[in-house]
């Protein structure tokens, strides 16, 4: 298996993320709110993933993707674990999954929580719902409290 290198996506590299959301059904991305991470196995773009700024209090873990080719590598894993090395702590991370993915984000300390959770923020819950209309599998909401 050949090395995955994981780099921050830049203003370059926008056209191929949204591209790959657009495919996914996902929300574009915008760089000025978020950290978006890029893997490559080589010259091969393989996988990406993004951390969003919501507020100063709340960030939003999303946008996990790895290219069919690449699967069961592990690759998934590195890029959540690269996300939430820059998370901000003092902020509250959230998650939004495919129902079937909450034990791979509980092996990272994320808690499910639900919908009905208090204080969930707008701009969240906005995309709870945009999740629940846009996506076939049904998704969820997890939670790293801050500290």
């Amino acid at each position: 298996m050949a090395t995955i290198i994981l780099k921050k996506a830049v203003k370059k590299d926008l056209n191929w993320i949204n591209e790959q959301y657009r495919n996914l059904n996902f929300l574009p991305s915008d760089l000025n709110q978020e950290y978006v991470v890029i893997a490559q196995q080589g010259i091969q773009r393989c996988g990406i993933g993004r951390l969003i700024h919501l507020s100063p209090e709340h960030e939003e873990l999303g946008g996990m993707f790895v290219s069919a080719p690449f699967r069961k590598q592990g690759i998934a894993r590195q890029i959540v674990s690269h996300l939430l090395e820059q998370r901000n702590p003092s902020c509250n991370t959230w998650c939004i999954p495919l129902k079937h993915l909450i034990p791979f984000y509980s092996s990272f300390g994320f808690i499910e929580v639900g919908a009905n959770y208090p204080n969930i923020p707008d701009v969240l819950a906005r995309r709870i719902n945009w999740c629940d209309q846009n996506q076939d599998n049904g998704v969820s909401l997890l939670l790293i409290k801050s500290v």
